[in-house]
């Protein structure tokens, strides 16, 4: 069998994976102190952990990279949001991914890698959360409830008391007629 370099290179290149990180998470294009809003920082991506975003800082952008020493030019990407997209992207160069108006929920960044064969690489992820606006929590439902219910006890209460002061007024203007017959 003779050696041929072509093959084997090709062999090579859809062999090695690319190793896949996720560089920066960018909140409407520009950096963000997630110190605010997160519980700690990955000591291994130097990424923000357990981060809660407000429902109206919605607009995020994930930077990643593919190392491949062997093939770096021919890297691809493929990403989704867990809970958002509905699967994978198609096959991409782009080293970026935007969302904007992200919904209130759970959700997973995944992005994984690959030199242009059908190896890819295990997902690199992020997980957050959007909160939802206050008048979707549970709390502003009861409180709506219960100042509804003292709403409507207020009209009833008023109106009993409005119909017994005129009970009272014919009741009183009927004693006055009577004691006049009676005199």
């Amino acid at each position: 069998m003779k050696y041929n370099p072509k093959v084997r290179n090709k062999l090579e290149e859809n062999i090695a994976e690319p190793l896949i990180h996720i560089t920066a998470i960018k909140l409407f294009h520009e950096n963000f102190d997630w110190h605010k809003i997160c519980d700690s920082t990955d000591q291994k991506t130097g990424l923000p952990m357990g981060v809660e975003l407000p429902y109206n800082k919605n607009h995020l952008t994930f930077h990643y990279i593919g190392i491949s020493l062997s093939n770096p030019n021919n890297v691809q990407y493929r990403f989704m949001l867990e809970g958002f997209d509905e699967g994978w992207s198609p096959v991409t160069k782009a080293t970026f991914a935007t969302y904007s108006n992200i919904p209130h929920g759970e959700y997973t960044f995944k992005v994984v890698s690959s030199n242009k064969g059908n190896n890819w690489t295990a997902a690199s992820s992020f997980h957050f959360v959007v909160k939802p606006p206050f008048w979707l929590t549970w709390w502003f439902y009861v409180l709506c409830i219960a100042g509804l219910f003292g709403i409507g006890y207020s009209i009833y209460r008023s109106r009993v008391e409005a119909i017994r002061k005129d009970k009272e007024k014919e009741r009183m203007g009927f004693n006055s007629r009577l004691l006049a017959l009676k005199q």
